[in-house]
């Protein structure tokens, strides 16, 4: 999906037109319960605990809709680099802990709740 906006800016600006004068009459779950699907499905087959894979759409979905209005914002930014690293976060969601994909440290965050 960004990759196909960012190679068709004027439909980014269409959605975003559409969704900010619309009725407002659209169902959020519409949006994220396929990829919930997706998510649950994915990590059955590889061993996973489902956890909250919803939160996990969500998340998924709104970081979506920011790589695209982030471009919309600033045409230079690489929304190809964006998406790539977005693949590496959701994967990690879907890999057993333990098996070679460790988290990586944030410098400044902290590993405590």
């Amino acid at each position: 999906m960004i990759g196909h906006l960012r190679e068709h800016p004027g439909h980014t600006r269409m959605i975003v037109e559409a969704m900010g004068h619309g009725d407002g009459d659209h169902d959020p779950e519409a949006r994220w319960r396929p990829l919930a699907e997706i998510i649950t499905v994915a990590r059955d087959a590889r061993g996973v605990p489902t956890g909250d894979a919803r939160t996990t759409a969500v998340i998924i979905g709104g970081a979506i809709d920011a790589i695209v209005a982030e471009r919309l914002r600033d045409p230079r930014y690489d929304t190809a680099a964006a998406a790539e690293q977005l693949v590496q976060m959701a994967g990690a969601t879907m890999t057993p802990h333990g098996h070679g994909h460790e988290p990586t440290h944030v410098p400044g965050a902290s590993s405590h709740p």
